[in-house]
């Protein structure tokens, strides 16, 4: 089954609370500081500071926010087509970096596959980036592939069965974790 990643849900759940805590200070600052109080000097800038500070911390909320929503969605995407999608296992041909993301000097990768489908036709498939992909994971490969029966555009490759949990607990109890006995092996096409 498709899990959130937690990780990217930490990373949306921090630029929220910061920029939630920057918005916060910014109020305080430009609405709701005393300049009556003993001990508090003010300017005509403190109406203008608490502002900049809540705009530029809402950018940071936006970002938390939109990181939170999109995974979410993405795991309810690939749990939806887990139990409704139909089932293709495709192979890998190709183990690609993804160089438009750089994080800590490293950068996600993604597979390509390819299978042929109930008509016939080859479909090729791009499963989502990911920061480590087991090495296991080769040309050649094999992955499960569910696609919406209504459109052939919304697909998702699962990738869980070569998570290292469950490549062990498979290795520990001889199990395949798919029943590959009704479902469309690639053949490859004749060139």
């Amino acid at each position: 089954m498709k899990r959130v990643n937690g990780a990217m849900i930490a990373f949306g759940a921090i630029f929220a609370g910061v920029g939630l805590l920057f918005f916060c200070i910014g109020a305080w600052i430009g609405f709701f500081l005393d300049p009556n109080a003993p001990g508090v000097t003010v300017n005509g800038d403190q109406k203008a500071m608490g502002i900049f500070f809540m705009l530029f911390s809402s950018i940071f909320i936006a970002i938390g926010v939109w990181q939170i929503v999109k995974q979410i969605k993405q795991a309810a995407k690939g749990k939806r087509l887990l139990e409704e999608g139909t089932l293709y296992w495709a192979e890998v041909s190709n183990v690609l970096q993804d160089t438009s993301v750089t994080i800590n000097g490293r950068n996600p990768s993604y597979i390509e596959c390819w299978c042929t489908d109930n008509m016939g036709l080859c479909r090729n498939f791009k499963s989502n980036s990911q920061m480590s992909l087991p090495s296991m994971l080769s040309f050649g490969s094999r992955v499960a592939v569910y696609v919406n029966p209504e459109d052939d555009e919304d697909y998702f490759v699962d990738l869980s069965q070569f998570t290292p949990a469950q490549v062990n607990m498979n290795m520990q109890y001889g199990q395949n974790n798919y029943d590959q006995s009704n479902t469309n092996y690639p053949n490859y096409p004749n060139f």
